[in-house]
């Protein structure tokens, strides 16, 4: 028989295991699907939901409103860690301004649903920037200024990011007392980083000896010379 030995050996057949134990899956049929569709839900309803599928939205897509706002988020903290209030600009405004810029879209709901988005993340957005800036870059008290902002109540902030912003601002103060201490009233356009550099290099005095000792008595000759 051809099944047994000899040159009738039998081709595989599409889904049939080939030599190495691997399946070979047959070729996928788009006319075979569809005819399949077809019969179980019917051709009007096949072709209702394909025209369905197909059609192309109807009018502008919407915009990502944290893409769109990040740029105002990082404006904002900027604003603060130069010494100033980023929050006079408000909410209202902003919104109104984003929805006058984008024609095309109701500008009653696109300012409304901003001014949403602004209430529930934009001091979050601005107090996290705030956090992660350098702080070499801005004078000390400006610095711990922005991160002891009073926010706005209406705004919403995990508890979290306060307790982070907290304890930066507790290590900042900690450092400008320990220059206070040591080398006096830092000044006001030193940055952080200036004032931590300054006191690891900073050593005490030596100390002053007995004046009574024979080094004491040659101290205070060596301080009457000068």
């Amino acid at each position: 028989m051809a099944l047994f030995g000899g040159s009738g050996r039998r081709r595989a057949s599409p889904g049939a295991m080939s030599e190495e134990g691997s399946v070979n899956l047959p070729e996928p049929d788009l006319r075979f699907e569809l005819q399949k569709l077809q019969i179980r839900f019917g051709r009007a309803a096949l072709i209702a939901e394909l025209e369905r599928m197909t059609k192309p939205p109807m009018g502008r897509p919407r915009l990502n409103d944290r893409e769109r706002l990040t740029p105002q988020f990082e404006q904002d903290a900027r604003i603060l860690l130069a010494g100033g209030d980023p929050y006079k600009q408000t909410d209202y405004k902003i919104a109104k301004a984003h929805s006058e810029a984008d024609p095309g879209h109701s500008q009653e709901s696109t300012a409304r649903r901003l001014r949403d988005y602004l209430k529930a993340h934009r001091a979050e957005a601005v107090l996290f920037r705030v956090i992660v800036a350098r702080p070499e870059d801005y004078p000390h008290a400006a610095y711990i200024r922005a991160l002891r902002w009073p926010i706005p109540t209406k705004y919403t902030v995990p508890d979290a990011l306060r307790a982070a912003a907290a304890k930066l601002a507790s290590d900042a103060e900690g450092a400008i007392s320990g220059y206070r201490e040591k080398l006096g009233e830092p000044p006001a356009a030193m940055t952080l980083a200036e004032i931590r550099r300054e006191l690891r290099a900073w050593s005490p005095p030596p100390a002053r000896p007995d004046p009574n000792s024979p080094l004491g008595v040659l101290w205070d000759l060596a301080d009457r010379s000068n």
